[in-house]
């Protein structure tokens, strides 16, 4: 990953990395990332440009803290490898953030013309599938199909991607 070219390079980690595994650890995986030139958010802050992005530890096993929303920064971004902490959380937990970047649903990775995903792994199944989301009071919700697969390592009309946002400030 070190020849993204950019002024930024967040990431935040996901279940995979937070799992045990004595043939890669977490740190391992940090290092990597740092090597990189990646900065992790790991439930913190980094105003860039005026615009706050906030990382979150992994849902399901991480400990994630919301950091405050900055009320100076003309724009504010959640990043959570998992969307369920969306769903999670109170809007007043939210408060302030306007967009939220997650993905950890791989899109369904198999899915069926005019339903979507037939499994997703969210305890808010098509909720949170896939594209963008909307939660009464919370953040825009991006969620990415990513490039991994789990469980069944094929993918049936919902392709890898890696998404490109460009946030002007």
């Amino acid at each position: 990953l070190s020849w993204m070219k950019s002024p930024l390079k967040l990431a935040v980690l996901g279940n995979w990395e937070r799992k045990t595994r004595k043939w890669l650890p977490s740190n391992a995986i940090e290092r990597g990332y740092k090597n990189a030139g990646f900065q992790l958010l790991i439930n913190r802050s980094l105003n860039f440009r005026g615009i706050q992005f906030s990382g979150v530890e992994d849902f399901r096993f991480g400990f994630p803290e919301i950091p405050e929303a900055d009320p100076e920064a003309k724009f504010r971004c959640l990043i959570s490898h998992n969307p369920d902490i969306i769903g999670k959380c109170s809007p007043e937990k939210l408060a302030g953030y306007q967009l939220a970047l997650c993905g950890h649903t791989h899109g369904g990775q198999i899915r069926i013309p005019c339903f979507g995903a037939i499994r997703t792994s969210s305890v808010y199944w098509k909720r949170f599938e896939y594209g963008l989301c909307t939660c009464p009071g919370k953040p825009v919700v991006s969620v990415s199909s990513g490039i991994g697969a789990t469980y069944i390592m094929k993918r049936f009309r919902c392709p890898p991607e890696m998404t490109l946002i460009s946030v002007h400030g």
